[in-house]
Order: C-alpha cells, then structure tokens, then sequence
C-alpha cells in the first residue's frame, strides 16, 4: 500500500513478459511499433506563415486566408505524414 509520501511509478522494461492472455508470438509483434501507412494534415497557421514568408509573401491575417495565399502561389496547405 501506498503512503502519501511515496512515489509510483509504472515504466516498462525490456524484460517484461507483457499481458499473460496474449500467445508469445502475439507478444513479440507488438513489442515494437509498426508504421501503418500515411495520412495528410493540414499546415497550422505558423507552418503557413513560415512558407509565406520563405516566398515573400504576407502572412498578417486569418488562418482561411493565409491557405488561399498558399492556394494562389501554388503552395501546399496540408503534408502527407507517417502514421
């Protein structure tokens, strides 16, 4: 039992076992992570900002109006990333 003065922590170690209802084979896979593909996210209004001004281009105003500068200069608004 815990004492208010005592410190818990829960941190995984190498050496774990894992979950005792899942097979060894099961455990191994997900001991590590696995890249799943990618998916696209749209630039926050300081990533815009930053392509705006790499091109000269004002970056005063909204986040809508700064991606239909982007749209105009043919810059992209979005970036496709690893999940």
């Amino acid at each position: 039992m815990l004492k208010v003065s005592d410190t818990q922590s829960f941190i995984f170690k190498a050496n774990d076992e894992g979950p005792f209802y899942l097979s060894d084979t099961d455990k191994e896979a997900r001991t590590f992570d696995v890249q799943s593909g990618t998916r696209r996210r749209n630039l926050i209004k300081a990533e815009l900002a930053n392509r705006l001004n790499e091109r000269n281009i004002s970056t005063m105003g909204s986040k809508k109006q700064l991606v239909a500068r982007c749209t105009d200069s043919n810059i992209p608004s979005s970036v496709e990333e690893q999940r």
